[in-house]
């Protein structure tokens, strides 16, 4: 049997892998109801919206006994609550478009009759309440490109359901591919107390190569894998969705929209970066000693613990600069990290860059290690 075909078989067969596979496909069920009971019950944008027509039913009655029934500020809130009404009975249909339609001539509307346009001006980051530029320039793209309309933070839609779920869960994710991918891999040189690149030679620089490769290969595969599945459990449920739908992407001052499958690119791109100095840490600590438990064990220490202690919101200069910052990767890639800090460091290059230049360094000091086990 081939080196490769040993690595691989490591991986692939073990069922573990696969009853975490079947469990993890459970829970993201359950996010997914989850999410559809808050998308559909007091959070729903249909309640949302009656919500606001009674508390302009509210001004209007207010406005009416203080001044006449057609004064300027009655004739404004009559004509704000005509939208809202209108986004009511396109949304008991089902027809987003007209909803959307309707949105932006609300929206256009305030920005230009209301002293609320004045909040326009405000430099929008995370944390800060939607203005209304910002609220309509995300309803004319939804609407440009028929993407439909998603509640913010309870998407359900196969796209939209898989891209929060990444956020949500990246951490746990990639937690479990280095348990149940990457552990067995890196200690399969090692199994049984028999190392198997004694009976298959290969010069070290290869062996070191190889090792990586099958394990970076093997954790994409698994992460692609657990994405399809987060997209079927989404689409079998509520459709598809849109990968155009927009995302919000911000700067340290400005932010614009993206759609969700250039940000799911630059994601996954950068967990390839990131599984390939997880795998370049694990492969080290296994040279070292020879046993997967304690493999497993130092490894989730080094990677898990270094995670939980990172404030990803520090405004230090220095966090960025530690590969496992980047196990959240929607707060790098859509720039959240990056407004709230105000630290220009923080982005997809530069996560690359990071990972990049630890797994060089790591993996060299592995490819040593392996050519004095050769000499010895």
């Amino acid at each position: 049997m081939s080196y490769v075909k040993i690595l691989l078989k490591k991986g692939y067969r073990r069922r573990s892998l696969y009853l975490v596979l079947i469990l993890l496909v459970g829970l993201i069920t359950l996010l997914n109801w989850n999410n559809e009971r808050n998308a559909t019950g007091a959070n729903s944008l249909l309640n949302q919206t009656e919500l606001r027509i009674k508390d302009y039913n509210g001004y209007i009655k207010q406005n009416k006994q203080i001044a006449s029934a057609d004064s300027p500020a009655v004739t404004n809130l009559v004509r704000q609550r005509q939208y809202l009404q209108a986004m009511v009975k396109a949304l008991k249909k089902g027809d987003e478009q007209t909803y959307l339609t309707n949105q932006i001539a609300l929206l256009t509307w305030q920005k230009k009759h209301t002293l609320a346009d004045q909040l326009a001006k405000i430099v929008s980051i995370p944390g800060m309440t939607n203005t209304i530029a910002k609220m309509l320039l995300l309803a004319q793209k939804q609407a440009q490109g028929q993407t439909g309309v998603e509640l913010e933070g309870y998407e359900v839609r196969g796209s939209t359901f898989l891209y929060r779920t990444i956020q949500l869960y990246s951490p746990v994710i990639l937690t479990a591919v280095i348990i149940f991918v990457l552990t067995p891999l890196v200690i399969s040189p090692y199994f049984k107390r028999l190392d198997i690149e004694r009976g298959l030679p290969r010069p070290a620089a290869q062996k070191v190569l190889l090792r990586t490769g099958v394990s970076v290969i093997m954790g994409v595969a698994c992460l692609l894998i657990f994405y399809l599945a987060c997209f079927l459990v989404g689409t079998i449920r509520h459709g598809a969705g849109s990968f155009a739908y927009p995302i919000f992407v911000y700067s340290r001052d400005r932010y614009w929209l993206e759609p969700l499958w250039q940000v799911l690119a630059k994601i996954l791109v950068l967990q390839i970066a990131l599984i390939v100095a997880i795998s370049a840490s694990m492969q080290l600590i296994a040279q070292l000693t020879r046993n997967g438990f304690a493999t497993l064990f130092l490894s989730l220490i080094l990677i898990i613990g270094s995670y939980l202690l990172i404030d990803q919101t520090s405004t230090s200069a220095l966090t960025p600069l530690v590969p496992t910052y980047y196990l959240g990767p929607t707060g790098v890639v859509t720039g959240t990290f990056r407004a709230l800090t105000k630290n220009a460091q923080i982005s997809l290059p530069g996560g690359i860059l990071v990972n990049a230049g630890y797994s060089c360094l790591v993996l060299t000091a592995v490819w040593y290690g392996e050519r004095r086990g050769e000499r010895a």
